[in-house]
């Protein structure tokens, strides 16, 4: 067994996880943690990564340093997302983490993500049909098609929970209009999408895990809970209704949800929820094994 850590610098949050990885590609988590540091908060591709938005990253790595340094890891990989390749001074917060932690952090491509998430759900779950990993980010969200242990075709999309947000819900309360204009937006990018047969889903990330949270009333103290859970499409629309009615404020009373992803919560859900609609899908499977623990796999894009 090798010990291994990676840390994932989303448009939301930064996540860390060690875990122990055996030859025949086994993994076995030893801690994970997650700080909302917003990193997209602020940030458009002409304004650039906020400085504030910066040091809660750095923060965040200056935390899980001492952490990794304690499990004896240290060099983990460390990766960025959406918020950092789109925006102009991306390259600064690379350099930053490497001047404060010697780390050297890689800013990926939406294929890069794709591939990673379908490693991570992989190395615990197997697709005996056509299906679908979906995994839906603060800036982006990509979707691959599977058959297998086989990627048939994987796509990157400017789709987000804080990017919508920002554009159509940042207002409240939240009318039927804003919500038929992310639904709008999301059907208009969904025409790239490939006309496949889709027979099963499963989803993966911030979005996905926290509606399986709410839908089973899970504290986040039980976050391993999610993994497994089968959100119905029915129940999906009964949150998003609830959520629509809520204040952000009311929303942060939610059991299952982080306070800080109240805001974006329902633009993430009404994404899954097309994505669902598009290919005629009635439920999601939520997987917590996502791109994080693809990249501490062998022969990931880090090796």
């Amino acid at each position: 067994m090798t010990r291994k850590a990676a840390i994932d610098i989303g448009t939301n949050s930064t996540r860390l996880l060690i875990a122990e990885v055996a030859e025949t590609d086994e993994i076995a988590p030893l801690h994970t943690q997650e700080r909302l540091t917003r990193l997209g908060d602020k940030s458009t591709p002409e304004s650039g990564l906020d400085a504030h938005a910066m040091e809660r990253v750095l923060l965040a790595l200056q935390e899980y340093q001492e952490i990794c340094s304690d499990h004896g890891v240290a060099e983990p990989v460390v990766f960025a997302t959406s918020a950092t390749r789109e925006a102009r001074n991306g390259r600064e917060l690379v350099d930053k983490i490497a001047a404060q932690t010697g780390w050297r952090c890689r800013v990926i491509s939406g294929q890069e993500e794709a591939l990673l998430s379908f490693k991570g759900v992989i190395s615990d779950r197997l697709f005996l049909d056509s299906g679908l990993v979906c995994d839906i980010g603060g800036g982006s969200t990509e979707l691959i098609f599977v058959s297998g242990r086989s990627i048939r075709e994987r796509k990157s999309l400017l789709l987000g929970s804080r990017r919508l947000t920002t554009l159509y819900l940042a207002q409240e309360p939240v009318s039927e209009e804003q919500i038929q204009a992310v639904r709008d937006h999301t059907e208009r990018l969904f025409r790239t999408l490939p006309s496949v047969d889709v027979r099963s889903a499963v989803g993966v990330g911030g979005t996905a895990t926290t509606l399986a949270l709410m839908a089973q009333q899970t504290p986040l103290s039980r976050a391993q809970s999610a993994h497994g859970y089968c959100l119905s499409r029915s129940v999906l629309d009964d949150w998003i209704v609830r959520l629509a009615d809520l204040s952000v404020a009311e929303r942060k009373g939610i059991t299952g949800l982080h306070p800080e992803r109240a805001d974006v919560i329902l633009a993430g859900a009404l994404i899954l929820e097309l994505i669902l609609d598009f290919y005629r899908l009635e439920s999601v499977q939520i997987s917590i094994r996502d791109l994080l623990y693809g990249a501490i796999l062998p022969g990931s894009i880090f090796e």
